[in-house]
Formats: C-alpha cells, structure tokens, sequence
C-alpha cells in the first residue's frame, strides 16, 4: 500500500500542471508532435536534480525512477530497487497525447498538462511543470534490462498481469485458509 500510495504521489508530481484553455477539444497530431513523441520511445532514467534517486554511502545508486515511453502512446514508471535486484512497475500502462509539444495524460480522470522537450543531442528530456523543471536520461534497452525492466509488449504484459493476480488472489486464500486452520488448531 505503501509502494502505490508513493507512485501515485510520483505520478502528480511529475505530470502535475495547469490545465491550458483550449486544449479539451481534439486534435490531430501535427508532424512536429509526432517527431517529439517518437523521440521520447524508450527508457528515461530520472536525473540527480529530480530528487527521487537513492544512493549509498559510497554515491552508488541503490533505487531509482526509470520512465519508460511506447511507440503506441503510454508510458510506465518503473521503481528500480538496484540493491534488493527487483523493478516494481507502475500497474498499468498510462495513455497520453502530445499536442502542441504539450504532454497530456489523465490522473484520475483529470486531464494533465505539462510541456516535455527534448535536447538537441537527444539524451536529455525535460519535464516542465508550473513550479519546476525535471531531467531524464536517455538509457539504453540493454541498461534497462540490467536493472531488470522488461521492455512493454501488451500481450505479456496482459498475460503476465492476470498470472499476478492469479497468484496474489492464491497467496490470498491460502492465507484465509492457514488462519481458520490456526484458530481451530488453538481451540
């Protein structure tokens, strides 16, 4: 509970922003909003300045955000926890648009806006909220994958989705079960 209470609290305040007047009717991507979607495709591991790394005692990273963009317009956030070996990812894959070179996505049902650009050699995405202004790095597929981010494809995602809630829904009962089992075995 802990874990999803701060991912929605990571979640608004990365997107948080004033919402721009005009922007709830549709639109149709221009070619500079599809450019700027296509290079936001891949992993973005949080900067240093965003705050929400962890390091040791030796400045070694123990846990850090890595966002992750699709080529079908959703995004993840993916807890690393480097020193424990395990990535806890955010539950579902988030929809967003981009019009005008304005990142747009839904929290809660509320629209979201806050501008994203990209530097010029590609490796830096800026986040840009009304209070502050974000850095990620651009990592590679192979660098996710060692801090062990399975790269989004929806069908595993689904199939691997419904296993977790088999198996929790299991651990759940057996739970259940144990305790009524405990209880009479102390009668």
């Amino acid at each position: 509970m802990k874990i999803l209470k701060k991912l929605t609290a990571l979640l608004i305040c990365i997107i948080t922003a004033a919402a721009f007047p005009g922007c709830s009717e549709e639109k149709t991507m221009t070619a500079e909003d599809i450019a700027l979607q296509k290079s936001m495709q891949g992993f973005w591991a949080a900067s240093e300045s965003t705050g929400y790394n962890q390091y040791d005692e030796n400045g070694e990273p123990t846990y850090m955000i890595v966002v992750e963009f699709t080529d079908d317009l959703k995004y993840f956030l993916h807890e690393c926890y480097i020193s424990e070996g395990y990535v806890m990812t955010a539950s579902d894959p988030v929809t967003y648009t981009i019009e005008d070179e304005t990142f747009k996505t839904y929290v809660d049902g509320k629209a979201m806006y806050a501008g994203v650009s990209i530097s010029d050699d590609g490796n830096t995405m800026y986040w840009i909220n009304d209070d502050s202004t974000e850095t990620y790095e651009k990592i590679t597929d192979e660098e996710a994958s060692e801090l062990g981010i399975v790269k989004y494809d929806k069908e595993t995602w689904e199939s691997s989705r419904a296993a977790y809630e088999s198996s929790s829904l299991a651990a759940e009962e057996s739970n259940g079960e144990s305790a009524v089992n405990t209880d009479s075995s102390e009668e």
